[in-house]
């Protein structure tokens, strides 16, 4: 195979490695900020089941504190019955016990219900909290190896790039720029020629530019693209 043509084949191959590399380098970060949004969120939702557990404790004391007045208020009217002098007076104590009696009930309900809730929120939370630690663990691992891609796309991205300026001064200066022209135009500057057709834009190459093509023995450029063409013969075309 022609040397520069075999160099130019190399340099395309380096840079779409390079390109791979960089596009990983931009994505890295994103998955670990997406990682680090995925946590947050979750211990939010943790954070707020502990709030709202430690709001209903604090309504449920204030309820029960409120139903051992409403208790004491009974037992005072209570007493108040062996004083009473008419049957009206009488009467209206005992209607006041009973509605005091009512408002004891119906505090005694919600201190169940805020309780029923609690004793949900509670297992829930404890729940929550298991789920948050094992993704926390498995977070932190994906963010190790995350971590290690960074380094060794760094690395490679260095080493892609000493080759690429290795093969660069080793080509002319006239396909170095046509190469280029051809990179920032059609993306692929170096492509196949196969059934007779350039497999860079399709188009039917003459019979005899593709008898040189398959020589590989010089640069020869599609008449359609003017992408730069070689012969791959050990490719199965079955």
């Amino acid at each position: 195979m022609n040397e520069q043509l075999r160099l130019l084949r190399e340099l395309q191959d380096v840079d779409l490695q390079l390109k791979a590399i960089e596009a990983d380098k931009e994505r890295y970060p994103l998955e670990m900020k997406n990682l680090d949004e995925k946590l947050a969120s979750e211990k939010e939702m943790s954070k707020k089941k502990k709030e709202r557990i430690e709001l209903l404790e604090r309504e449920r004391r204030q309820k029960e504190g409120d139903l051992e007045l409403e208790q004491e208020r009974i037992k005072r009217a209570q007493s108040k019955l062996y004083d009473v002098k008419t049957n009206k007076e009488y009467q209206a104590l005992l209607t006041e016990i009973e509605t005091l009696k009512e408002v004891r009930s119906q505090r005694e309900i919600e201190i169940l219900e805020i309780m029923d809730e609690i004793d949900e929120l509670k297992k829930e939370y404890r729940e929550v909290e298991k789920a948050l630690l094992e993704m926390e663990e498995r977070i932190g691992e994906e963010k190790k190896q995350l971590e290690e891609s960074i380094g060794k796309a760094g690395g490679a991205l260095t080493s892609k790039k000493r080759k690429r300026t290795m093969i660069t001064k080793k080509l002319s200066p006239e396909l170095m720029g046509l190469y280029q022209t051809l990179k920032e135009k059609r993306r692929t500057a170096v492509v196949p020629a196969r059934f007779g057709a350039c497999q860079g834009c399709n188009v039917r190459i003459p019979p005899q530019m593709f008898n040189e093509v398959q020589r590989n023995e010089a640069i020869i450029v599609c008449p359609s693209c003017n992408r730069i063409l070689y012969w791959e013969d050990s490719i199965d075309y079955r």
